[in-house]
């Protein structure tokens, strides 16, 4: 192939090319995360077939549920919808990696990661019990 072939297929070959914003599927997120193996047995985050997100602690030999909420996916972002105070409000993490057992995320508020002095979470997969 010379160079002019090259040229002239150029711009379909960098249609195949993946771009900056990946779209996550429901699989890519479903689970139970934490921060670290050793978190996994007293904390956990979770993302369910039926798209709830909840926040658990082991407490007396069973998980309690210290949080709950609905989420939503668009494209390469996790839109958590919390139910507070008579209103609605969206917390909106961005999929920086999914893969089968580490999940990264971003928030975009910027006070939240200010408060916590990141704005990347890190995850892997629990093991179930």
């Amino acid at each position: 192939m010379n160079r002019a072939s090259i040229m002239k297929r150029l711009p379909a070959l960098l249609m195949l090319l993946p771009t900056a914003t990946m779209a996550i599927d429901l699989d890519d997120i479903m689970g139970e995360w934490a921060i670290d193996s050793e978190s996994c047995q007293h904390s956990r985050l979770t993302f369910t077939i039926d798209q709830m997100h909840e926040a658990l602690v082991a407490e007396g030999g069973r998980w309690v549920s210290l949080a709950a909420a609905e989420f939503s996916i668009e494209g390469d972002t996790i839109v958590i919808h919390a139910s507070a105070g008579g209103g609605t409000t969206q917390q909106r993490l961005q999929v920086i990696t999914a893969e089968r057992d580490r999940l990264v995320l971003r928030t975009g508020d910027e006070a939240r990661a200010e408060a916590v002095g990141t704005d990347t979470l890190e995850l892997l997969r629990c093991p179930a019990f």
